[in-house]
């Protein structure tokens, strides 16, 4: 059944199909997008933003749950309330307030859900071995400074 879709390209192109549109005529009820942003959602290359998802809902009824995790139904009837109705994106794509969370940390966030699973794994990689890095520079600085206090 289509709910179950496992891809957001996937998900997108029977957006397409069921409504009877192009790539370009998508991309401008997804808030006046190229037909190359639409194709690269298609094809893997990225995801969809929130404010993208959040004007499909407004302009289409598209159901963003089902866009981006293949819940619930993929139209959903307008004024129907959902999370995307209830909750005000930032500018920085998050769904969530991010209540805690610096406005740095949110755009980051942002970035990263916007971002292939593939690329995630390297970006996950490249944090893990900068931290690890750090991890042994305080190490070191933290061992020098106990030798010299104690007149090593």
């Amino acid at each position: 059944m289509l709910d179950h879709m496992d891809d957001i390209g996937d998900r997108v192109k029977e957006i397409r199909k069921r409504l009877g549109l192009t790539q370009a005529e998508l991309g401008k009820h997804a808030g006046g997008l190229s037909k190359s942003a639409v194709h690269q959602w298609e094809n893997g290359g990225t995801k969809p933003a929130w404010d993208a998802l959040t004007a499909l809902r407004k302009n289409l009824g598209i159901n963003p749950d089902w866009v981006m995790q293949g819940e619930g139904a993929m139209l959903q009837e307008l004024g129907t309330p959902n999370a995307a109705t209830l909750i005000e994106s930032g500018a920085d794509g998050l769904p969530f307030d991010g209540r805690g969370l610096t406005p740095r940390q949110r755009a980051m966030l942002g970035i990263f859900d916007r971002l292939t699973s593939s690329q995630q794994d390297d970006v996950m990689r490249e944090l893990e071995e900068t931290k690890r890095k750090n991890e042994e520079i305080i190490e070191e600085l933290t061992s020098r400074k106990t030798n010299h206090a104690n007149g090593s």
